[in-house]
């Protein structure tokens, strides 16, 4: 499809082509605007043990671009009456000694309560958990408030990213639906948006589970391809496999632009709750933010305004924007990771966007 006189398409392809051979792309991506699919493309294997390729029905853990899903769930109950966003969480956990935060703190992370991804990576959760026996939401909460027993701040004081926040989320959502999260996704998002190649999965064989499931995998130095889990720095990935609502959605590139759809027509939330979630968050301290409620936002000049969200865990990254002026989507799902692949995928990302815009 032509833009300015560019032949998006034929662009498109030619990058893709370019990051596959040179390793630094293997994955499904699919890039859309209103009209129709600019382009999609479907580079490299799924399985590198058994050689299986990716296909365009071949699903991704999408890490956190979850919290999406876990962000309009909990509108969706807010929309049923069943809660509002300015509810105390100590309605549900009266146990935590976080006070004054609320689902809307939760949600736009604001809340102070810290994040469990820290003392991960600096060691201190070491010993908690193993191949035997994995995390719980409740237990990582638990473990959470032994460690810090304070708010690392007052609930709307700051804007600290917390996956803790969202565990949080979905445990609240399973308390207010009194059903398992995993239940309420599958038939309150999923199933009604015809999202017939996602779902939330946390079991530790999900590639057995899930057909067409893609396995993911680090490159080292030596070229040679593990799975994280195997790997002594990345080993926490197995064990925090079972947490649930700030990860752990698998799903298609596909899909994405059915959710996309489904948000842009108000087939799932009405506009009123999607612009509050789209509305950057103010803080006390700060001012206005980097992010809405589940999502980041940003007003690009001459584009216009873009809501995100991105996600890495160790095997697997995540790319889902979408801009709201112009409906153009741009839905990236991989299953290789190297040292650098981060950077090399914000470069990358922006070339994309570039080509999707008629720019280059």
């Amino acid at each position: 499809m032509r833009r300015n006189g560019i032949d998006r398409e034929a662009n498109l392809s030619r990058l893709f082509a370019t990051l596959h051979e040179a390793g630094k792309f293997n994955g499904s991506v699919l890039v859309a605007d209103e009209n129709a699919v600019i382009y999609e493309g479907i580079w490299g294997v799924a399985d590198r043990a058994t050689g299986r390729p990716i296909t365009a029905e071949t699903m991704f853990n999408s890490a956190s671009v979850s919290k999406t899903f876990t962000s309009a769930a909990v509108l969706l109950l807010k929309e049923r009456g069943l809660l509002t966003l300015d509810d105390d969480i100590g309605r549900w956990f009266p146990e935590l000694p976080y006070r004054g935060v609320t689902v809307r703190h939760l949600l736009g992370h604001t809340s102070g309560i810290p994040n469990y991804i820290r003392p991960v990576r600096t060691g201190l959760l070491d010993g908690c958990w193993s191949r035997e026996k994995r995390a719980t939401n409740r237990e990582m909460v638990e473990r959470i408030v032994g460690l810090y027993p304070q708010a690392e701040f007052a609930p709307g004081e700051r804007n600290e990213y917390s996956n803790t926040a969202y565990l949080l989320l979905a445990s609240l959502t399973e308390r207010t639906a009194d059903c398992p999260w995993a239940d309420y996704l599958e038939d309150n998002l999923f199933k009604p948006l015809g999202l017939n190649r996602t779902a939330e999965n946390h079991d530790a064989d999900r590639a057995v589970k899930l057909p067409d499931y893609a396995v993911g995998y680090y490159r080292e130095e030596d070229g040679r391809y593990v799975p994280p889990h195997r790997l002594p720095d990345m080993e926490f990935c197995f064990y925090l496999d079972e947490l649930q609502g700030d990860g752990n959605v698998h799903t298609t590139t596909r899909d994405l632009l059915r959710w996309d759809r489904a948000l842009r027509s108000g087939e799932l939330l009405p506009a009123s709750a999607l612009e509050e979630a789209y509305a950057p968050v103010v803080t006390r301290a700060e001012g206005v933010a980097g992010n809405g409620l589940g999502w980041f936002v940003r007003d690009v000049p001459g584009r216009g305004r873009l809501v995100e969200h991105s996600g890495y865990w160790p095997g697997y990254s995540a790319e889902f924007r979408r801009y709201l002026d112009g409906g153009l989507t741009i839905v990236l799902l991989c299953n290789e990771e190297y040292e650098g692949s981060y950077k090399e995928r914000e470069r990358f990302m922006a070339e994309i966007e570039s080509i999707a815009f008629g720019e280059a």
